[in-house]
């Protein structure tokens, strides 16, 4: 890895928790300032995720591949584009400033087409291609790997779909749906979904030096989120509850199944990654539980919307960024460890504290028991445990390399 590939990643995974932690103090405060919940859900999801995907990626991508990125300045535009299109997608939103909601949009849209031709720039690269290996002469980890390709290869083109229609409702008011819902699930359960399922395919059991407990389990994730996933997107766009009957339902398989895979190899990493991951399965569980309901219940999920995106990507997805970071974030900086140990469980506690206390008042708000402020000061810890992980891996990343981590 070379060294403005290090800076590049240290920017990113810097930015990542530290825009989470801004869009879920955004989020408590939204409760008096209803303008700046679409901009928290946007800065957590442009920002926080996307970011951090693509930090992640601008190591794995080019290890797994064999082949170095063919344009590192590609790669600063890409990081470019995608940090400030969050930012002012953000600042557009709680403003309600509609010329910046279009810049900032084109910008996230530009910053998802730079990484298709990032990664098609970097598979078109001349070379060996590696001996294909029998399916029966395999190992587990390696059927594994095969079976997550199509995971992350479906969750880069839908973050450019995504992308797109998120610009192109700058332009288009639809006659019916909910296509601000359409953008939300495309994002985190079309691009963040997949791709953590296929990092983690990749990866986690390699760290833990364990094998996956079942081939049929990714095969029957593979299907239900394949079909779930655009059953989904086309009711919320045309309103048919009957169909989201069916999605909802088929997406919880899809996570279930995951699930059920990722924790006992999760089990066996250090305590912060573990108590990361588990505690983001249990937040993701609660919130798929909440989707299928609402799609029973459609009226339930009017109340409790705001309570469901707590859950699902502030505790899960947030949970889940610090899990794996803590083991990401010193090898990709060179370190044995991250900067500050001690920080790992006052941040893991803040964050799991904060998102069970938004979720419990969020819901009470909406049922008219609280006032909205207390909603703010009970997702404030959660906010803090998240800038607390920022400035971990600043602070890490900021360390001279000791290790090699090509």
């Amino acid at each position: 890895m070379s060294t403005f590939q290090r800076t590049l990643i240290g920017i990113a995974l810097t930015f990542a928790p530290a825009a989470m932690g801004v869009a879920i103090f955004l989020a408590g405060y939204s409760q008096t300032h209803p303008a700046w919940w679409q901009a928290s859900v946007h800065l957590a999801v442009l920002g926080g995720i996307t970011i951090m995907i693509y930090g992640v990626n601008f190591n794995a991508l080019p290890v797994h591949s064999g082949k170095p990125w063919r344009s590192e300045g590609l790669l600063a535009l890409q990081l470019a584009s995608a940090m400030l299109g969050a930012i002012i997608c953000a600042w557009g939103y709680g403003h309600r400033l509609e010329s910046w909601l279009m810049i900032g949009h084109l910008l996230a849209f530009a910053g998802a087409v730079l990484f298709q031709v990032n990664l098609v720039l970097l598979f078109t690269q001349p070379g060996e291609r590696p001996p294909r290996i029998p399916w029966d002469q395999r190992t587990q980890q390696q059927k594994v790997d095969r079976m997550a390709i199509p995971f992350t290869m479906v969750s880069s083109l839908v973050l450019m779909l995504a992308t797109g229609l998120d610009l192109a409702l700058d332009f288009w008011t639809p006659e019916q749906g909910r296509w601000d819902l359409v953008w939300a699930h495309l994002m985190l359960l079309g691009f963040f979904f997949p791709m953590a399922s296929g990092t983690s395919y990749h990866i986690l059991g390699r760290w833990a030096e364990r094998d996956f407990r079942s081939l049929r389990l990714i095969r029957v994730q593979q299907i239900s989120f394949l079909i779930g996933l655009p059953t989904m997107a086309i009711a919320l766009g045309w309103d048919l509850d009957w169909l989201f009957l069916i999605g909802g339902p088929l997406m919880a398989v899809a996570m279930g199944c995951w699930a059920i895979n990722l924790l006992p190899v999760a089990w066996r990493m250090s305590p912060a990654v573990r108590f990361g991951i588990v505690m983001a399965m249990i937040f993701m569980i609660v919130g798929v539980t909440l989707g299928v309901i609402f799609a029973i219940d459609p009226a339930l999920g009017a109340r409790l919307r705001t309570t469901h995106v707590m859950a699902n990507l502030f505790g899960f997805a947030g949970l889940l960024m610090s899990g794996f970071g803590y083991r990401y974030v010193p090898h990709l900086a060179g370190q044995s460890d991250v900067r500050w140990p001690l920080l790992q469980a006052p941040q893991l506690i803040l964050m799991v504290g904060g998102c069970a206390a938004g979720m419990v008042t969020m819901g009470l708000r909406m049922y008219g028991h609280i006032e909205p402020e207390i909603v703010m000061w009970a997702t404030a810890p959660a906010a803090l445990g998240m800038m607390l992980f920022a400035i971990n891996a600043a602070a890490t990343f900021m360390r001279s390399p000791q290790q090699t981590t090509a």
